[in-house]
């Protein structure tokens, strides 16, 4: 607590004289939104030395927010009508996608390389993927879904031809751009999924507290469990580190993240003494782990030193930990 407080006091500083004498941009660990403040915040400096930059000036309502803080952008409803809105975080333009993307989704999902996204409405039960991300998006895909329940947890693939969606207490499913939802496997509570690549899905079990590999969903899957318990309890987020081909997985049971390695060899457990509700890419190897609830300090997690790690984020405010959007 001593440090947090120290580096909270001196990183302006720091950044200041960096500018002042050597006219050097501060480098970025990427971006967060802020629920309280309703807009997008830069995480200034690099792990371990990092600080929450001044709210970005927009204006007006945001919702079901997904950031790609390695190329800058994000997608959002905006506004009171909720229009799927592009802003591009690095010079405040903003861009209205389509007119013909419905209004006011309950979940916008990218995927792990930024270039899809999955939206969707619950009240519609209608999912449309966009492809060509960031610079030429476009409706690759509109279904009307046959699902029996809301989805709680979406992913979608690269290439925007598979979507995977958890239906709590019923299933995981896929969905083809180009064909009809089935069932991958059975859930008793609830799930959080993610994409490998474009063809492989990666499940959390809430129920049973395994993580599984499920390869070649759309032509002959095959399952293979590479976590479970007592490591992995209750997750709440799940997602692929391509840099490092390692899933990672964060617990709310018991407030640790999982980090394993697709290769093989041994998994390793990160505590990050906070409550866990969720996790989002960053840059370079960097996550956000989110919380419930927004009085605790922000939290990356690094995967770019020799054993992964937990550190804070420095704010001049008091309990500065943005609301989260990856469950």
């Amino acid at each position: 607590m001593h440090f947090f407080l120290v580096l909270r006091l001196l990183l302006p500083v720091c950044f200041t004289a960096v500018l002042g004498a050597q006219s050097i941009a501060i480098p970025h660990s990427g971006y967060t939104f802020d629920g309280l403040s309703n807009t997008f915040r830069p995480v200034l400096g690099v792990p371990g030395a990092a600080m929450l930059g001044e709210p970005l000036e927009l204006r007006g309502e945001l919702h079901s927010v997904s950031i790609c803080s390695q190329q800058q952008f994000a997608l959002a409803a905006a506004g009171r009508e909720g229009v799927v809105t592009l802003f591009r975080l690095d010079s405040l333009k903003t861009t209205a996608v389509s007119p013909a993307l419905m209004t006011a989704p309950d979940q916008i999902e990218l995927s792990p390389g930024c270039t899809a996204a999955a939206i969707y409405s619950a009240q519609a039960n209608r999912l449309q993927i966009l492809t060509g991300l960031p610079g030429k998006p476009s409706i690759s895909a509109d279904l009307t879904l046959d699902l029996p329940a809301s989805i709680s947890s979406l992913a979608v693939s690269d290439d925007g031809q598979l979507a995977i969606a958890a239906v709590p207490r019923k299933a995981v499913y896929l969905l083809p751009a180009t064909g009809r939802a089935v069932a991958l496997t059975p859930i008793q509570r609830d799930a959080v999924v993610a994409m490998s690549g474009n063809q492989d899905a990666i499940v959390a079990d809430q129920f049973t507290n395994t993580v599984t590999l499920i390869g070649s969903v759309a032509v002959s899957p095959v399952s293979t469990v590479l976590a479970g318990p007592p490591g992995i309890s209750l997750p709440t987020a799940v997602w692929l580190d391509s840099r490092t081909h390692s899933i990672i997985v964060a617990n709310s049971g018991n407030g640790q993240v999982s980090v394993l390695p697709l290769a093989g060899g041994n998994s390793e457990m990160v505590d990050c003494h906070c409550q866990l509700g969720g996790l989002s890419p960053l840059t370079d190897r960097t996550y956000q782990l989110q919380a419930p609830a927004s009085d605790q300090p922000l939290r990356i997690l690094d995967l770019g030193q020799a054993s992964p790690r937990v550190v804070f984020v420095a704010s001049t405010e008091p309990g500065s930990f943005p609301k989260g959007r990856r469950k």
